[in-house]
């Protein structure tokens, strides 16, 4: 159990200093799901909307926060997440 809103909000602000705590986040905010087709395999992400991400964080700054973010060593996952926050 979290608490309060204040707790959430101070907890993720703490996390999106870094540039690994706001690839976590973003992360966390994108699902794969796996459906099949006749015998076909198909991967889709599936990415939170703005508005249940501003309950955690507002928006600005987590977009501030994902530009400051440095591209050069991020992996494929790492990659996709930071493609998809103006999606969520």
């Amino acid at each position: 159990m979290w608490g309060n809103s204040e707790d959430v909000a101070a907890y993720i602000a703490a996390v999106t200093k870094t540039q690994e705590g706001t690839l976590q986040l973003l992360k966390s905010l994108v699902a794969r799901s796996v459906s099949h087709q006749l015998g076909d395999a198909v991967v889709q992400s599936v990415i939170h909307e703005e508005k249940d991400i501003e309950t955690l964080i507002p928006m600005d700054d987590l977009e501030k926060a994902v530009q400051a973010i440095s591209t050069a060593n991020v992996n494929e996952e790492d990659e996709a997440a930071i493609k998809h926050p103006e999606g969520c």
